[in-house]
């Protein structure tokens, strides 16, 4: 009887020890400073081609050319696609036209930048630049959380919340946060996607490794709780059962 009450009482303070350990998980849903950037910064495109990167360049009509043509099987696939990777002077090696420097192009002047160089041995050539790994992360209360690529100079919040499924029920939507790196700083934003009237202004443009996170209304930890206190509650009726039966 000792050693069943011994175990009993290990069984519920081991309990009590994983429910108070749940508290951390709110640590992600703690207020962060509102470290704005103008909003200039926050909405102006800004997806640089940097050393490292893996692109596709589509030039319309001139598959021969094309390095991961869009309109061809070989695609715009990192895995399994044609692509080309900038080297670590920033340059790439390019059919007919040869070494080009494009690092510290956003991907409309790539583009720009591209069609003046073939425009030299083809007719007002029509050209296609994709980055493929550029990426955005969504975490929180969207349905499909994950990286998602980041496809051109102006992808927008809610661009990337609908890629991720939507907002689940349970979303904190007046308090979205937007987390970048700006010179080496860490900077974020709080958003309200529940205010209307300032929607345009607050559907910022993302850029490449900016961090989303969409965190749980509070009506969402309060039943999380009341399920473990009825787990709880359902232990100690058995807890409690087991121990008339032993006495009798």
């Amino acid at each position: 009887m000792k050693t069943i009450m011994k175990n009993l009482i290990f069984i519920l303070l081991c309990i009590g020890f994983l429910s108070s350990c749940s508290t951390s998980n709110h640590l992600l849903n703690k207020e962060v400073p509102n470290l704005l950037m103008d909003d200039k910064e926050w909405n102006e495109p800004v997806t640089v081609i940097q050393p490292g990167d893996k692109l596709t360049i589509s030039i319309w009509g001139h598959e021969e050319l094309s390095i991961g043509s869009v309109n061809s099987s070989f695609s715009s696939n990192e895995g399994t696609g044609r692509w080309v990777m900038v080297d670590p002077n920033g340059a790439l090696n390019l059919p007919k036209v040869g070494r080009l420097t494009i690092a510290g192009y956003s991907i409309s002047e790539a583009n720009y930048f591209l069609e003046q160089a073939y425009g030299k041995i083809l007719k007002d050539p029509i050209i296609n630049v994709r980055v493929l790994n550029h990426y955005i992360t969504v975490l929180g209360e969207v349905k499909e959380p994950g990286r998602y690529k980041l496809e051109n100079d102006h992808m927008r919040l809610t661009d990337v919340i609908g890629e991720a499924g939507g907002m689940t029920d349970h979303a904190l939507s007046k308090s979205v946060r937007v987390f970048r790196q700006n010179n080496g700083k860490e900077m974020g934003r709080n958003i309200d996607l529940q205010n209307f009237t300032s929607l345009n202004q607050q559907n910022v443009v993302l850029r490449r490794d900016d961090l989303v996170y969409i965190p749980p209304k509070k009506s969402k930890a309060f039943n999380g709780k009341i399920g473990k206190v009825a787990a709880v509650a359902g232990v100690l009726s058995s807890a409690a059962v087991l121990i008339t039966v032993l006495k009798k």
